[in-house]
């Protein structure tokens, strides 16, 4: 179920959307021809296109998002200790009905460019690294990253809602996990300002 992004920008989405297809969640509607997929440009952001090609989306932005499609569980930074971080690496990475998406900055990881958004597909315990299955693979090709490095990768304040990133849970809605308590935003203030059309797939 590996996607590529479709736009620079798209990371967010293009990561939604395999983890989507991997739970086989159904779309509501055809992608082409008489098949039922996701992909990243039907899945409608807060954001107008425009704003997301140029811009992304932001951590709760990606949380409104995939909560309108799956049961989502969401951890900023230090939110989630190091080694809660490890424990749902190795929950996830032995299931195939829970995924989870990193927001991370790149630049701490010596990478270019800064905030992303992409799953974790495997983790190897003797070297204790994740296997990234980066979604701008035109970029990077999967790659394993240490967890401690990745751990720290979360921290790093997003200018854009002068809060740390993190990491998401994501599960069926007809399979709610009991790995924690779904994220509340501490400054209270929803990035989809609650309206569920902003977070609704595109229709034909």
């Amino acid at each position: 179920n590996f996607t590529v992004q479709s736009e620079p920008a798209y990371c967010g989405p293009s990561s939604l959307a395999m983890v989507l297809n991997a739970l086989e969640v159904d779309p509501g509607r055809t992608w082409k021809g008489v098949w039922r997929w996701y992909s990243d440009e039907l899945l409608e952001s807060c954001r107008t296109e425009s704003d997301l090609k140029a811009n992304g989306i932001t951590f709760d932005q990606f949380l409104c998002l995939a909560s309108s499609h799956a049961q989502v569980i969401a951890k900023h930074g230090a939110a989630a200790s190091r080694e809660e971080f490890l424990r749902d690496i190795k929950y996830v990475t032995q299931r195939v009905d829970v995924f989870m998406v990193l927001s991370f900055s790149r630049k701490h990881l010596g990478q270019t460019g800064d905030g992303h958004f992409s799953p974790i597909g495997a983790y190897h315990p003797a070297s204790n690294k994740a296997l990234v299955l980066d979604s701008a693979r035109y970029k990077y090709p999967s790659w394993f990253g240490d967890v401690d490095e990745l751990y720290d990768s979360l921290q790093p304040v997003d200018n854009e809602t002068c809060l740390p990133r993190g990491y998401f849970l994501i599960s069926r809605k007809d399979d709610i996990s009991n790995l924690g308590t779904p994220y509340i935003n501490p400054k209270g203030v929803d990035s989809c300002k609650s309206s569920p059309a902003c977070c609704s797939p595109k229709r034909q």
